[in-house]
């Protein structure tokens, strides 16, 4: 993954070979969206079988003498708090005014975030799409800097289910299959070895619904499908109904039933296994009422806590009390901003 960051009238780039731009359209709505139809977007420019990693540059280098010293986020460290020094909150003031750059955050598969969809990260704001997209990136690059052998987690993008492949009719199966492969494809760093994802343990996939965000996590390793929302299920806008019927199931299971075809596809050993598989719903203490504003803080906080076998004991911090989730919440938000623009 290759970042350009572009803030405080200056450019840090992070850049080696020359990026393989995919065509974006950055609609005023917040999401990304490709050009045309999604199929004409050729993704697989180049066979290269190496990840598109920050390994060589010079940040790299330096950024993991930090990481030496510093200790990630472990699955039973679910305390949310952070300091921030001076320079920091300055930059946050700084960016959250009107004289910033057009764009703050690339990669070079052609994920753009401008400016202004940054800060829909700020307290009292729902997040644009852009935002999970550019986190998911963090934490793919997080996820292979910190593991000694290889990635175990795969963060997808809220672009890899796109509203027509679940929504439009008269669609062949196959076309749903191969955008979604597509997409996929981008999500691993266009790596053809990682195609059949036998690598990875868990993935992680974004979903938007009704302007509302929840994930879906298959897990491999224990082989299930979970949803993660933090909307209590009597309010929440996410049904489960299943169905033979592709078009009369809901949006989880459409998710699945395309999961399944591309594990099916690559052979994976718990093809059948998750095929018969019922999605369950976690039960979270901490399900909000009434608050739509920041279920896209709430998934990232999922994004970067969730584990194998998260449905035995998924914790990621949030407070019961709806005063202290508020502060709680607050701080996630700068922390995230933080994150994508240091």
């Amino acid at each position: 993954m290759i970042c350009r960051l572009t803030w405080l009238g200056l450019t840090q780039e992070c850049v080696e070979t020359e990026a393989d731009a995919i065509p974006v359209d950055i609609k005023s709505s917040g999401a990304r969206t490709f050009e045309g139809n999604p199929l004409n977007v050729d993704l697989e420019l180049t066979s290269e079988n190496h990840q598109p990693i920050w390994d060589k540059t010079p940040c790299t280098a330096a950024k993991k003498e930090i990481i030496k010293k510093v200790t990630f986020l472990d699955k039973d460290d679910v305390c949310i708090s952070m300091i921030y020094t001076k320079e920091e909150d300055a930059v946050w003031q700084y960016l959250f005014k009107n004289e910033i750059m057009p764009y703050i955050f690339e990669t070079e598969d052609g994920l753009l975030a401008e400016s202004r969809m940054l800060k829909t990260l700020s307290v009292g704001t729902q997040i644009a799409a852009d935002v999970i997209d550019c986190w998911a990136a963090v934490l793919n690059n997080e996820e292979r800097m910190t593991d000694n052998e290889q990635a175990k987690r795969l963060f997808c993008g809220s672009f890899v289910f796109k509203e027509w492949m679940l929504k439009q009719k008269r669609v062949d199966p196959s076309i749903r299959l191969t955008a979604f492969e597509k997409c996929i494809y981008q999500a691993i760093g266009r790596v053809d070895k990682l195609k059949n994802l036998k690598q990875y343990e868990v993935i992680v996939f974004p979903i938007i619904e009704m302007n509302h965000f929840y994930i879906i996590v298959l897990d491999l390793k224990n082989p299930g499908f979970y949803l993660i929302d933090n909307m209590d299920p009597d309010e929440t806008v996410v049904s489960m109904r299943d169905h033979n019927d592709y078009f009369k199931k809901d949006t989880p299971y459409k998710v699945k039933h395309i999961i399944v075809d591309y594990l099916g596809k690559w052979k994976h050993p718990m093809t059948k296994e998750l095929e018969k598989a019922t999605i369950v719903r976690l039960g979270l203490p901490w399900a909000t009422i009434g608050n739509i504003t920041y279920c896209g803080v709430f998934a990232m906080r999922y994004m970067e806590m969730v584990r194998s076998k998260c449905h035995n004991a998924f914790n990621c911090g949030f407070s019961t009390s709806q005063e202290e989730q508020r502060k709680q919440i607050e701080m996630q938000v700068e922390s995230y901003f933080q994150t994508l623009t240091n």
